[in-house]
Order: structure tokens, then C-alpha cells, then sequence
């Protein structure tokens, strides 16, 4: 098995940016599902098919730009690949998972508690 490398900063933003994800995800779940309750139900069908349209759309433009111009030269930015990624990286999104779980089932995201 590859020895782990040492947490750099990058690895402690990215692991923030992935429980932010994390929470974001959870509470964006929990308001389309108490959306499904009130008569705005629709909006709830409407809403994810809309944001499958809106990433299937961007691959579509992102694959027609970087067909018309290709990358000829590669990343300046190499980052040293000996060893597997922190742990603290792995475990970052499902942090974030179970923080906006927490956040849903304590009713955390009422905007009168806040």
C-alpha cells in the first residue's frame, strides 16, 4: 500500500470547499423535499430537470470549445503525485454530508431560527 503524503494547505482548502459542498448538497435535497409538500409541488419536478439541462448544456459548450481549440501545451502547474491523497480529503464530503444532515434534522435551515 502507497504511503500517504503530508497535508498541505491546498489539501485543507479543498477539504473545506468539499464540506460546504457537502452541506449545500444535503440542504438543497431537504428544501426540494418540503417543497413536494406544499402546492408548489412542480416546482419541484421542474427544478432538477432544469439543472440537468443547464450541466448537459456546459459539457455540450465545453466539448464544442475545446474541440475548436485544443490544448497544445500542457498545465505549468505540476503538483508532486508521490503518495495516495490525505485522508483529511476523503472524508471532507461526507463531513459535509453529515453536518447538513444534522443541520436538516434540527430544522437549522428555518430563516426565522436564523
Amino acid at each position: 500500500m502507497n504511503e500517504r503524503r503530508r497535508t498541505r494547505t491546498y489539501d485543507w482548502i479543498h477539504s473545506s470547499i468539499n464540506v460546504a459542498i457537502g452541506i449545500l448538497i444535503v440542504l438543497v435535497a431537504e428544501g426540494l423535499a418540503r417543497l413536494v409538500s406544499t402546492e408548489f409541488w412542480p416546482l419541484a419536478l421542474v427544478i432538477p430537470i432544469l439543472v440537468a439541462c443547464l450541466v448537459l448544456f456546459e459539457k455540450v459548450f465545453n466539448g464544442l470549445i475545446d474541440w475548436e481549440f485544443p490544448k497544445e501545451t500542457d498545465s505549468p502547474r505540476k503538483f508532486d503525485s508521490k503518495g495516495d491523497t490525505p485522508i483529511v480529503r476523503h472524508l471532507s464530503l461526507p463531513i459535509g454530508i453529515v453536518v447538513g444532515l444534522l443541520f436538516a434534522l434540527l430544522d437549522w435551515t428555518d430563516p426565522v431560527f436564523w
